[in-house]
């Protein structure tokens, strides 16, 4: 507890000795008193000019640093909703790719056909939903709409990176949209794995 400073006015040389003493440890008092309660050695300038100087530029960086590692911490959020929409993508058509061998089947009739063909398209409108729903704060990722973003990844000026998503996602790109039960025939079915191993290939090579 601190002392109370108070005191009658006295020109007793003496007695004003005493009063000053007394109020200089009840400052001393005091300030253990904060520094306890705040657990820090430093809480004012009065304490330590220079250390108190140091801490707050080291508080400052402290800072900064913190919000920079935010901003790293977003752009793997970012990287990791473009990454995961380009392994469902990769999957669908792996998916497709598996239903075409499937096909290749003499015994299919028509109708099994018709089938495949329905699965098949039916993987390719979902493609075009991942492409189109694979955004980050309402900005496609898929579509190379999300370029020369800067990120600051540090303290200091220069700490800063531009990212740009260059992948361009489309499933009319892929030579597919047209497929019916006739691109499983022996006359076409090549031309229809080439054409699924080149979409598989693309998309890979952005993951």
């Amino acid at each position: 507890m601190a002392f109370y400073s108070g005191s009658r006015i006295n020109t007793n040389v003496g007695a004003l000795n005493a009063f000053n003493a007394m109020s200089k440890i009840n400052s001393q008092i005091g300030s253990v008193q904060m520094r306890l309660a705040s657990g820090k050695r430093v809480n004012s300038a009065a304490d330590d000019p220079a250390g108190y100087t140091i801490g707050k530029k080291l508080e400052a960086r402290s800072k900064s640093l913190s919000a920079a590692l935010n901003n790293v911490g977003e752009l793997k959020n970012i990287m990791s909703v473009a990454e995961g929409g380009l392994q469902e993508i990769n999957n669908l058509l792996v998916g497709i790719k598996e239903k075409a061998i499937q096909a290749a089947n003499g015994s299919y009739g028509s109708e099994e056909l018709n089938a495949i063909v329905t699965q098949v398209k039916d993987s390719l409108n979902e493609i075009d939903d991942i492409i189109s729903e694979t955004k980050f704060n309402g900005t496609s990722l898929l579509n190379n709409q999300f370029t020369s973003k800067i990120f600051q990844t540090g303290a200091d000026g220069g700490d800063t990176m531009t990212v740009s998503l260059s992948a361009t996602i489309d499933s009319a790109d892929f030579s597919l949209s047209s497929i019916t039960s006739a691109s499983f025939n022996s006359t076409n079915l090549t031309a229809t794995l080439n054409s699924l191993d080149s979409a598989i290939n693309r998309v890979s090579g952005e993951l």
